[in-house]
């Protein structure tokens, strides 16, 4: 079970929540190259034509350390191998938060975890 200062913990980032909004909107998960795109416009405001150059940057941060956090907190299922995300079964244990959070941010990727 995920406490209340592990969600706090996690969900600090910034660019972790841009993660969950990108996989809430993704049916079957994210390419690790696709969701460091969206990550990527979503922090610079720019479409991810023009983010090309953040994006492998982006994902590299996000392969070392941003999924794999995730992933210890049961929050998603991150595939090294195939370079693959997806939200893990736990993730609603920290809806309540990220619903919150997106109540103050709305990145390009998503309007929300709602999809508002």
């Amino acid at each position: 079970m995920l406490d209340t200062d592990a969600v706090f913990d996690v969900l600090a980032v910034r660019r972790r929540r841009y993660v969950l909004y990108a996989l809430l909107e993704a049916d079957g998960g994210l390419a690790l190259r696709d969701l460091a795109g969206l990550i990527a416009a979503a922090e610079s405001g720019r479409p991810i034509a023009a983010v090309a150059g953040a994006c492998r940057r982006v994902a590299a941060d996000l392969a070392r350390t941003h999924l794999p956090a995730l992933d210890r907190e049961g929050l998603v299922e991150y595939d090294r191998e195939r370079e693959h995300a997806s939200l893990a079964d736990g993730h609603e244990r920290a809806m309540s938060y990220l619903e919150l959070a997106s109540r103050y941010e709305r990145p390009a990727t998503a309007a929300g975890p709602d999809g508002a």
